[in-house]
């Protein structure tokens, strides 16, 4: 205990013997922490607002596809499968528990059209009621869809 009161003793008989190295000390250290605070702050900052933008986009949700198998061919996909249908999306949805929302989509591209633009421009997506609630959508006109018109 002693040893150690010599030396603050010390210290401070050094730090009074030359107050501009001890101003000048004294200013590093508080611009240092100050600098490295401010850094993580920043970089604290950048990545919620990174997420909050990953999430705005709908980042949190899963989106489940039909493909096909390595061992299938089209044809045979074509003449046996449907893909997935609304039976599978109301037992996805019970799987994962209420609190979670569920929303189909089929999308049709056709190949032909009567229409003054490409075909290939031309996409019709078909949706669930749900899709206002899993994808965050925003209404600009009109009423959103309701269960009587998926019926």
């Amino acid at each position: 205990m002693r040893e150690s009161l010599v030396a603050l003793e010390e210290g401070l008989v050094q730090l009074r013997s030359s107050p501009l190295r001890t101003l000048l000390t004294l200013l590093g250290v508080v611009f240092g922490v100050g600098s490295v605070v401010s850094m993580v702050s920043i970089g604290e900052g950048a990545q919620r607002q990174i997420l909050a933008g990953i999430e705005s986009m709908g980042a949190t949700s899963l989106h489940v596809r039909s493909a096909l198998g390595k061992d299938q061919s089209l044809a045979d996909v074509v003449n046996v499968s449907v893909g997935l249908s609304q039976a599978d999306a109301r037992a996805l949805s019970s799987a994962l528990g209420v609190e979670l929302a569920v929303a189909a989509r089929s999308i049709y591209a056709p190949k032909v059209s009567s229409l003054p633009v490409p075909a290939a421009e031309l996409r019709t997506i078909g949706v669930t009621a749900s899709v206002f609630d899993t994808s965050r959508l925003k209404l600009q006109k009109g009423r959103r869809l309701s269960i009587w018109d998926e019926r």
